[in-house]
């Protein structure tokens, strides 16, 4: 189904800041959440970065999905699950699509010193020898015994739908029911209209909070 929300907005201030260019990228968050279980059979991972990361194979190559057994015992062991790796469209979720997950399986997410962002700073430490292959973030999930076959929804907005007096420079954050794949998070499935027109704006998903947000490039026009 579709979901549709209207507004009217009025004005105030605000400001954005950034990061610096030499910074380095970190994980902001991952889903499955960590220790997180009964995760659907048919799920996808993701990892969320910080900031854009390079779009390149063997960059994508230094998130990787093991499938462990004993896990945090002296006799763990993990064996490396086939997945296909992507980045959503903002650069900065990247999708681990794995062939099948097994029911009652653990699974482990691991994030590799090498991986780098769009500006070429890695996550690693360059000065630490071997930094590039050094797990720099590890989350583990349980697996539960079906597939996901229940669609996510809108739960809300905000501003609420028919608000009034709404900032001209705020973001609209759409709530989901559940977690939802970052690849269909596009222009194409989430836009702000004003009459038939769409705005301009910067479209971002959080896998953790189940949230979308939509940052206008201008302020929205008062009382409209």
């Amino acid at each position: 189904g579709q979901f549709f929300s209207s507004f009217t907005g009025s004005e105030s201030g605000g400001a954005t800041f950034g990061m610096g260019t030499a910074f380095p990228p970190f994980v902001k968050g991952s889903m499955p959440a960590p220790g997180a279980n009964s995760v659907a059979t048919n799920a996808k991972a993701f990892v969320n970065f910080s900031e854009a990361m390079q779009d390149a194979a063997a960059n994508r190559a230094n998130v990787k999905l093991y499938s462990v057994t004993g896990a945090f015992t002296a006799s763990e062991s993990k064996t490396l699950v086939s997945t296909t790796n992507s980045f959503d469209s903002s650069g900065e979720i990247l999708i681990l699509t794995p062939s099948s997950l097994t029911a009652g399986g653990h699974y482990r997410i691991e994030v590799l010193g090498g991986i780098t962002s769009a500006k070429g700073v890695p996550l690693g430490n360059p000065g630490q020898t071997g930094f590039a292959t050094v797990t720099f973030y590890r989350t583990d999930f349980d697996v539960g015994s079906s597939p996901d076959s229940t669609a996510p929804t809108v739960l809300g907005t905000v501003p609420a739908s028919s608000a009034t007096g709404v900032s001209t420079i705020n973001p609209i954050t759409i709530n989901f029911s559940e977690a939802t794949d970052p690849s269909t998070i596009t222009a194409s499935s989430v836009s702000l209209n004003l009459g038939s027109n769409a705005v301009d704006g910067t479209l971002d998903y959080d896998p953790n909070s189940w949230k979308a947000k939509f940052v206008p490039t201008y302020a929205l026009t008062a009382t409209s």
